[in-house]
């Protein structure tokens, strides 16, 4: 992922208030959240994704914040 991918190789893929993603003719998926851009490979997209969705269901279900949290990759909580 050391090469710079050019803004015109790149397609909008999804947009919403908050954030943008563009993917690259190259595979790379570029996240723009506001000042910040992530640019991620789709293994990384997908893992990304999976945490984000636990986010969403903890925020959801605040009682769930209490849980221990082991694993080295993001599953939900319960």
């Amino acid at each position: 992922m050391n090469k710079v991918c050019e803004p015109s190789a790149r397609q909008v893929i999804a947009k919403s208030a908050i954030a943008t993603a563009e993917l690259c003719s190259c595979g790379i998926v570029h996240l723009h959240l506001g000042a910040i851009t992530l640019r991620l490979d789709p293994s990384a997209v997908a893992e990304l994704s999976s945490v984000l969705a636990i986010c969403e269901q903890a925020a959801a279900d605040p009682e769930r914040l209490h849980m221990p949290y082991f694993h080295n990759r993001a599953r939900p909580l319960a």
